[in-house]
C-alpha cells in the first residue's frame, strides 16, 4: 500500500465516499491490490488513479479496428436531428462484469475496494469505451 501524499486525505476520503455512494466501487476481499495515484492538476482539483500496471501485464490483449472518421462521418449523412453527449465520468457508465472486479481492486487506508464501474487506467479500457 502506498502512503498518501501530504495534503491529499481530505480529497481522497472524499472521492471515495462518492464513489462508494454512487455505486462505481464496493468493498472487495480480492487476492489483488492495486495503488491509488492522486496528483494535483493545475486547477487545484486531484487527479485520481489507480496503477494497473501490474494487471495490465497479466491481461491478454485484445486487438479490434477503430472505425475511420470517413465511415463515421459518411453514417452522419442525411439526417435531420443529430446530438452531442459530454458523458461526465464516462467510463463510470458502464458495468464491470461480476467475476472481473476483483481484478480491479485497490487498497487504501479506508480498506480494499473494486470498482464495479468500469475504472480508467485499465489496458483495455479506452478500446472497448471507442467501440
Amino acid at each position: 500500500m502506498r502512503r498518501t501524499p501530504l495534503g491529499f486525505a481530505q480529497e481522497e476520503e472524499a472521492h471515495l465516499e462518492k464513489m462508494l455512494q454512487s455505486g462505481v466501487i464496493q468493498p472487495s476481499v480480492s487476492e489483488w491490490a492495486s495503488a491509488p495515484v492522486l496528483i494535483r492538476k493545475r486547477d487545484g482539483s486531484v487527479r485520481w488513479c489507480v496503477d494497473y500496471r501490474r494487471v495490465n501485464g497479466a491481461c491478454s490483449r485484445q486487438i479490434f479496428a477503430l472505425p475511420l472518421v470517413e465511415e463515421c462521418l459518411d453514417t452522419l449523412a442525411g439526417n435531420v436531428w443529430y446530438s452531442k453527449l459530454d458523458a461526465n465520468s464516462a467510463y463510470w457508465q458502464v458495468k464491470i462484469k461480476e467475476e472481473d472486479r476483483p481484478k480491479t481492486a485497490f487498497i487504501t487506508k479506508y480498506g480494499l475496494f473494486e470498482f464495479a464501474r468500469m475504472a480508467f487506467g485499465l489496458s483495455e479500457v479506452v478500446i472497448f469505451y471507442s467501440l
